[in-house]
């Protein structure tokens, strides 16, 4: 072994070594720029105003967050409940003084998107009838209830896609092989450089860039050229709502509005347009309720 070792650590060897860490530094510099300019630098927009005033498009919530955010949360769901409330599947209600959030049995069919929210809020965290919103806020304060509304969420967000993704925010990424053998290669040649002991200083720093390689590719996404033009002006909407005190605008329906500013991260919204706080209590009380599900439900079950 250790004349292996000797071997391994002659001149020539670690020559060559060098070598293939400095064309391994150089290829990954410029497969990096390369990405960049392909699947990671955002498409020029016709649309640079800073306010969009009305709502852009008649993208449901759903595939809002898609386009935004990419991903559903405590908020989206918030959201669609606060929906099912302006629609009328679900409506406020004071019962033996208190307020409870109760299903309406309008004309208007639910979608299964709307049965399955409807399911989660009165069946899985109320009695299967009513809810109070103090009691979506407790649901998860048992570690029973945070393993059942782990697995009623991810259920919630699967049916949820399924449903109303429709449109394809996001380009296609081919260079995956290519990123994984470039990631691959520079973790061995870091482990070749510790374990014969090249002491290559250079082929040290290569581990943190080939993972950091491997991080941003699966987690940077680049938007379609129209789908970016769209995000601009929700973007831009969401700064509307943000500042919308400034505006002397009237607002046709105010709790549409809430929605999505609720999807979008908004806060305060409704004290600005409206003369009730539910909503606010609504988006608290699932998000408290989600956030500890995800960090303390059991996903084994």
């Amino acid at each position: 072994m250790v004349q292996i070792v000797q071997i391994l650590q002659n001149e020539k060897i670690i020559n060559i070594f060098n070598i293939v860490v400095w064309v391994w530094f150089i290829y990954f510099i410029l497969l990096l720029i390369y990405l960049y300019i392909k699947s990671f630098r955002p498409y020029k927009t016709d649309f640079n105003e800073e306010f969009y005033t009305s709502i852009p498009s008649d993208l449901n919530i759903i595939e809002v967050s898609n386009l935004v955010n990419r991903k559903l949360n405590g908020n989206v769901l918030a959201a669609y409940i606060i929906n099912l409330i302006r629609i009328g599947h679900l409506k406020i209600e004071i019962i033996d003084g208190k307020e409870y959030l109760v299903r309406n049995y309008s004309s208007c069919k639910p979608s299964i998107g709307d049965e399955a929210t409807i399911k989660l809020v009165l069946y899985t965290m109320g009695d299967g009838n009513k809810v109070t919103i103090d009691d979506l806020y407790h649901f998860c304060d048992r570690k029973r209830n945070k393993n059942i509304m782990l697995m009623e969420y991810e259920i919630w967000c699967k049916v949820m896609k399924k449903e109303n993704y429709k449109h394809i925010f996001y380009e296609t990424k081919e260079e995956y092989g290519i990123v994984k053998f470039t990631s691959f290669l520079g973790c061995l040649i870091f482990l070749v450089d510790i374990i014969l002991g090249f002491n290559n200083k250079i082929g040290y720093c290569t581990l943190l860039p080939a993972l950091l390689l491997l991080f941003l590719f699966t987690k940077v996404y680049k938007r379609t050229r129209t789908a970016n033009e769209e995000y601009k002006k929700w973007v831009a909407f969401r700064e509307y709502l943000d500042n919308i005190n400034i505006f002397d605008k009237v607002i046709n329906d105010p709790e549409l509005y809430i929605v999505y500013g609720t999807c979008l991260g908004i806060k305060g919204l409704e004290n600005k347009i409206t003369d009730h706080d539910y909503c606010e209590r609504i988006v608290e009380a699932i998000n408290r309720s989600v956030i500890k599900a995800i960090l303390s439900g059991n996903r084994s079950l």
